[in-house]
């Protein structure tokens, strides 16, 4: 470790790869982003593509999480097993709500707090159960995450059958996406809850108006 510091300090900037720490952060945050997208899109083929992180495990723990709970999860959702991806994700948002066990950055661990809320959420909301905005709850005060927390409100209004509710919350994910000067996180995820509650409810309207969004995504 000393002679790589060393061997960093000599080095120009440019040429400068990342410190440990920071690979190992920068490979935790990939490999969960790579995890978000398969399980958005259903493309589980990306999971395929990342790479054995067990060696990286005494290092840092949260890598286990990631690679024996996250990606199972989302192979389930991408399979249509929404209570295993449930199960799951509970585990792991139990693990991260522990700073003493969580095993990951501060940061890196509130992110993912509030992204397993989000995840859990919408499962919730598209199978009409009530717990759903408790998660939306939780993350809607948090700057940057109330498009995430509205989208489960809208989805679990959809699945009610609260069409006014449901385009009252649409309405509002557009407003503050204007007002947002940054884009937040999961703002393309929840077309797929979409085409599936509409798709419940034989409700062509609803799907038809999915289609640009999932044009955008693919």
């Amino acid at each position: 470790c000393d002679e790589l510091r060393i061997q960093q300090q000599h080095t120009l900037p440019r040429e400068r790869g990342f410190e440990q720490l920071e690979a190992i952060v920068a490979l935790g945050s990939l490999v969960s982003e790579t995890c978000a997208i398969a399980a958005r899109t259903g493309d589980v083929a990306l999971l395929d593509l990342v790479p054995n992180l067990a060696p990286f495990y005494p290092l840092a723990p949260g890598l286990a999480r990631i690679e024996q709970i996250s990606m199972p999860a989302c192979r389930a959702i991408a399979a249509g097993r929404y209570e295993e991806a449930r199960d799951l994700y509970a585990t792991l948002l139990e693990k991260l709500l522990d700073p003493a066990s969580a095993g990951v950055p501060e940061e890196f661990r509130l992110w993912g707090i509030r992204a397993l809320h989000y995840g859990i959420g919408n499962i919730e909301a598209s199978l009409g159960r009530e717990q759903a905005l408790l998660h939306a709850a939780e993350i809607e005060s948090v700057p940057g995450w109330r498009v995430p927390a509205y989208s489960i409100r809208q989805i679990y209004q959809l699945t009610m059958g609260n069409l006014r509710q449901a385009e009252h919350y649409r309405r509002e994910i557009e407003l503050t996406m204007l007002q947002s000067p940054i884009k937040p996180p999961f703002t393309a995820a929840a077309v797929f809850q979409h085409v599936f509650v509409f798709a419940m409810s034989d409700e062509p309207n609803g799907v038809r108006a999915a289609i640009p969004e999932l044009e955008e995504i693919g």
